[in-house]
C-alpha cells in the first residue's frame, strides 16, 4: 500500500505500529466513529457526508463515499484471533489478531 508510484510503503509503516486498517484522505479512525453520529442504524452516506466534512475542515480535498465508510467499518467486525495478512519488502506477513481492532 503505497501513496502514489514508488511512494512511502504505508503498509509496513502501520505494521511497524502494529496498526491494522484501511486510511482514505485525512481522518483518522475516532473521526470514524464521531461521524457516525447518534442516528441508529448508521447510514454510511451520512457517515460519508460527515467524514468528508472533517476532511474539508483540515484542508483536504479527498472525498469518501458510502462504499468507503462500509469497507472501513469492517474492520470493526474483526474478531480477536482472527487472521491478517500484509505484504510488504517482497515479504507476507501474517499476524492473528491479539485484540480488537479499535476500541472507541
Amino acid at each position: 500500500m503505497t501513496f502514489g508510484n514508488g511512494g512511502e510503503d504505508y503498509a509496513k509503516r502501520a505494521w511497524e505500529m502494529n496498526r491494522v486498517g484501511i486510511w482514505y484522505g485525512s481522518w483518522q479512525p475516532e473521526d470514524l466513529y464521531a461521524a457516525y453520529g447518534e442516528d441508529r442504524p448508521v447510514v454510511a452516506a451520512n457517515v460519508a457526508r460527515n467524514l468528508n466534512e472533517t476532511m474539508a475542515a483540515r484542508g483536504s480535498s479527498f472525498s469518501i463515499s458510502g462504499s468507503g465508510v462500509n469497507t472501513s467499518r469492517r474492520f470493526d467486525d474483526l474478531a480477536v484471533g482472527q487472521w491478517i495478512f500484509v505484504y510488504f519488502d517482497r515479504k507476507l506477513h501474517l499476524l492473528r489478531l491479539p485484540t480488537r481492532t479499535f476500541q472507541p
